[in-house]
């Protein structure tokens, strides 16, 4: 009887540990009114109503794939070369999305903006 009631108790954890090794999150880290490497801040005009950037580090069995982790610099660097012109991004929304499965990782910072250019 002993057996019996193990083993449903075994394959349960089994699942909940696959659904955590294999599972993915996405975190928002909250809106910015502007993101910019260079900026001048009196006003604006937009450029593109809505542009978005990211920047991932991916591993392979934990070997990185690229030495650098993901940088909000670089993400908003990708989102600024999205329109032409475009010094900074406004109405920001930064996120980080994260896949997670042992075998594969993917770690990303995206953001998405308006793109806007300073008059």
């Amino acid at each position: 009887m002993g057996d019996a009631v193990r083993a449903p108790t075994i394959l349960a954890g089994a699942l909940v540990l696959a659904g955590v090794a294999l599972g993915g999150c996405t975190t928002r880290h909250g809106p910015l009114s502007v993101a910019s490497t260079e900026i001048d801040t009196r006003s604006f005009v937009t450029v593109q109503e809505q542009v978005s950037g990211r920047d991932c580090h991916q591993t392979i069995l934990f070997f990185g794939l690229r030495t650098a982790p993901p940088t909000l610099r670089r993400a908003i660097a990708q989102a600024l070369s999205r329109a032409s012109g475009a010094t900074a991004l406004a109405d920001v929304a930064i996120h980080r999305d994260l896949l997670v499965t042992g075998l594969y990782n993917r770690s990303c910072i995206r953001v998405e903006g308006r793109a806007v250019v300073g008059q």
